[in-house]
């Protein structure tokens, strides 16, 4: 019985994954993984970087505890319901969202750089790098 409520509460937290592309090519994911939720850094190395000098640093994954999985999901579902913070046009130091609910089900936004939205997402994520 606590497996089930366990189980049935980590859904609850998360019912969907998340990509974050930021405006340097790097990349964040949060996936689940059986009953956990893991977090995914991919850095863009200096010879994929539009300058051929920047370096996204190290990879990283790793599991993430609920509170801050809570606060990741706050900070997505805000960013993807700002509608002034998107753009039509994915162009450097903007930030790209990816929300996949299902194979059928998804929800992509690109935010502007100066939002708000996306500078509160990118420093929740940093931090957990």
């Amino acid at each position: 019985m606590k497996l089930i409520l366990f189980l049935s509460f980590n859904f609850f937290l998360q019912a969907a994954d998340f990509h974050y592309s930021d405006g340097n090519g790097n990349v964040y994911k949060i996936q689940k993984v059986i009953n956990k939720t893991a977090f995914e850094y991919i850095p863009v190395k200096k010879e994929a970087s539009s300058s051929g000098q920047y370096s996204g640093g190290e990879y990283k994954f790793t599991l993430i505890n609920d509170e801050d999985l809570k606060t990741l999901i706050q900070y997505f579902d805000e960013a993807i319901e700002d509608k002034e913070s998107h753009t039509d046009r994915l162009i450097k130091m903007t930030g790209s969202i990816r929300k996949i609910i299902s194979k059928k089900e998804k929800s992509e936004c690109i935010l502007k750089n100066d939002s708000v939205s996306r500078k509160k997402l990118e420093e929740k994520l940093k931090s957990l790098r």
